[in-house]
């Protein structure tokens, strides 16, 4: 599936679906495609998964530290998400830091796929 998802706090999203064909498993729906909106990347669990920001992640994941970037007048760091363990239970991907606040910007992070 490829989407677009914008997320209004408190609880309101607007998703466009662009395409929906493929090897898509039957069980899922489009409202499974918003579990992770119903959490916070900062809880232990980020939708139905461990989150890469969990009181014990350095259990679960390795980070790499790749950089930094100015983007307008704030400076991000890109931080890569690795996790240690082959499971569709955990993310991989980036997670970009304020300088200033140490707040995730935004993360963009994936779970591996079902076979």
């Amino acid at each position: 599936m490829y989407n677009e998802i914008e997320y209004f706090s408190p609880n309101q999203y607007k998703m466009k679906v662009y395409g929906d064909k493929g090897n898509i498993p039957d069980h899922f729906t489009y409202k499974g495609a918003i579990d992770p909106l119903k959490g916070s990347i900062y809880a232990n669990k980020f939708g139905n998964s461990i989150s890469p920001l969990n009181n014990n992640a350095h259990h679960y994941y390795k980070f790499k530290y790749e950089g930094y970037y100015d983007s307008g007048n704030l400076k991000l760091h890109k931080i890569k998400v690795i996790p240690k363990l082959d499971s569709q239970d955990f993310f991989n991907g980036y997670l970009y830091i304020e300088d200033t606040s140490w707040a995730v910007k935004y993360a963009v992070i994936k779970k591996k796929q079902q076979v």
